[in-house]
């Protein structure tokens, strides 16, 4: 069961990948809205951490789900001063209204495939904003 996944690759897609979507803004110097204070905790994997973990579980099958995230929250706030930090910009944000079906904090316990296969991920999630910028500023 994968937590929110972003990195190079990924397509903008209405209401999926929060990161994506503000280097999207930040890329076109769009006005971003955000639902509520900002205060919004989400678990973020990079792909290549995802593919690291999905490979393991392949080649050492067992039984058993297993959560594959970093194991760590990052508000939205958070997520926007890495990616300004990144970009070296200043992501313009309109807060608007919370909604209620947005739970304020989920972040994935990972102890089973880390203890299972000795996973963990490996990308820092400042160094994926980065990847996923240097992809994104190649685009047309």
């Amino acid at each position: 069961r994968p937590s929110n996944i972003y990195g190079p690759g990924q397509p903008l897609r209405p209401g999926f990948g929060l990161i994506r979507t503000i280097l999207e803004h930040v890329r076109r110097n769009s006005v971003m809205s955000v639902w509520g204070d900002g205060l919004t905790i989400r678990d973020y994997l990079y792909i290549d951490d995802l593919v690291e973990a999905l490979y393991l579980s392949l080649s050492r099958p067992s039984s058993g789900s297993y959560n594959v995230g970093c194991g760590q929250g990052y508000s939205i706030n958070h997520i926007i001063a890495l990616v300004n930090e990144v970009t070296k910009s200043l992501l313009s944000v309109n807060y608007v209204s919370s909604r209620k079906v947005d739970v304020p904090a989920i972040v994935l316990d990972i102890s089973s495939i880390r203890s299972q296969y000795h996973w963990e991920p490996g990308t820092a999630i400042r160094d994926g904003i980065e990847k996923t910028w240097h992809w994104l500023k190649n685009q047309h």
